[in-house]
């Protein structure tokens, strides 16, 4: 355990022990709390004595406020995750939102890219159904000029004397 008091420091000059120059020096945080409770349980403060049979002292003023801050620390330290905790459930919630309303701009355009690919299909369909029709129209008719033809020919074969 360290002094309490004043520290003398030998100056680079002086060889011996003694010093002109004397600093005083903070206690350590244990040092306080000794020096607080040897004042307070000091024989100067009478101890009151509980009224059962043994003789146990009730806890110090200094006991008493280590539980406070004791307690005091942990309400805090409760605070500060609550609050991390609030923070972090808002942050996922926004995160939440964004990733929600990125993928319905995300499905919206696709759904939008879909319809457009759908109505040219549609589109492409309907011409290519258009052509087959004029096609077979025309290969309809063809046959039709041929068999007219074929007709024509039997029709003046049947007309002609059998020789």
């Amino acid at each position: 355990m360290r002094p309490c008091g004043p520290i003398s420091i030998p100056s680079p000059s002086d060889s011996s022990s003694h010093s002109s120059m004397s600093l005083p020096m903070r206690p350590s945080e244990p040092q306080v709390r000794t020096m607080n409770l040897t004042k307070i349980n000091s024989p100067r403060v009478p101890q009151r004595v509980s009224p059962s049979s043994s003789m146990t002292p009730l806890p110090s003023r200094v006991a008493l406020a280590n539980v406070e801050d004791f307690e005091a620390d942990k309400n805090k330290a409760e605070k500060e995750l609550e609050a991390e905790r609030l923070w972090w459930s808002e942050a996922s919630e926004r995160q939440v939102k964004e990733l929600e309303s990125s993928f319905m701009v995300e499905f919206q355009r696709t759904a939008d890219r879909l319809r457009s690919d759908m109505s040219a299909c549609q589109d492409r369909l309907e011409m290519l159904v258009e052509a087959e029709k004029k096609q077979r129209h025309a290969s309809i008719a063809d046959l039709k000029r041929e068999l007219d033809i074929q007709q024509v020919t039997l029709s003046e074969m049947a007309k002609r004397p059998v020789e």
